[in-house]
């Protein structure tokens, strides 16, 4: 227990993943020479253990390989441009092609949005600012991605405040990298929450003209509590009259049956 702990809300926020292993492999190398040692009466038993983990210890470094988390994140072809390692989940962003594409790929291999993916995310984002019956002012935006649907929300004259809800803080520091999203981040319309998009929901007494979600497909950890009839109960009470709640679904990726609960 305090092993898985200490792993993830210790070494790796302090060390990294890379140094963390070669921190366990030293560490354990060190607990096996001391029970080798402790097991044997000889002198010369014992010089041997000492000297074979102190080599061992010695090449640690050597005997994980180099880039053994960030090499998940590009091939030969790709260009990593950031990356970060956290408690929540890992982040980089990949530049590739001859017109410098960038997207942000998580330790899952998701690779939600990027500069690349601006017309289906301002289609998200001005569909229900469309057909909104008024001029929606207050817009809750639930995962940001790399802010480019945030931005053309928050572009709106109507609009005078968006909460900003993301679960990865690695996400919204990457938001630098993406030159599409106008540096939304910075418009004094927005405010940014790190925290889990239910818990605002449950939280929050601020009604919303629009609710706008962006979250992973269904079978990503830790993002089922998003997709049920209790959160979009919860949502529905924080819709203004007239509100709208939209929805991004992987619909190609999901079975038929799926689809129609969602629906």
């Amino acid at each position: 227990i305090l092993g898985s702990l200490g792993a993830s809300f210790v070494l790796i926020p302090l060390l990294g993943m890379q140094p963390s292993v070669v921190f366990l492999v030293i560490l354990n190398f060190l607990i096996a020479g001391a029970l080798g040692v402790a097991a044997l009466r000889g002198t010369a038993g014992r010089a041997m253990v000492v000297g074979a983990t102190v080599a061992l210890v010695g090449a640690a470094g050597f005997l994980v390989p180099r880039g053994l988390f960030t090499s998940t994140f590009a091939s030969a072809e790709q260009s990593l441009v950031y990356y970060n390692e956290g408690a929540t989940d890992t982040v980089g962003v990949i530049e590739y092609g001859p017109r410098k594409q960038r997207t942000i790929v998580y330790d899952d291999q998701r690779g939600t949005a990027g500069t690349n993916t601006v017309p289906w995310n301002f289609f998200f984002a001005h569909l229900p600012m469309l057909l909104h019956p008024g001029e929606p002012e207050r817009v809750l935006h639930i995962c940001f991605g790399v802010g480019n649907s945030l931005a053309a929300v928050a572009a709106y004259p109507s609009v005078t405040l968006v909460d900003n809800v993301e679960l990865s803080p690695n996400a919204i520091r990457a938001a630098p990298y993406f030159w599409t999203n106008d540096e939304v981040l910075a418009n004094p319309k927005v405010k940014t929450h790190i925290e889990v998009g239910r818990t605002f929901i449950l939280g929050t007494e601020q009604t919303y003209d629009v609710i706008l979600l962006e979250p992973p497909e269904i079978f990503t950890a830790g993002v089922v509590n998003i997709y049920t009839k209790e959160f979009y109960q919860d949502a529905a009470d924080k819709l203004a009259p007239d509100g709208l709640l939209v929805q991004w679904l992987m619909v190609g990726q999901l079975p038929l049956e799926d689809e129609g609960m969602f629906f």
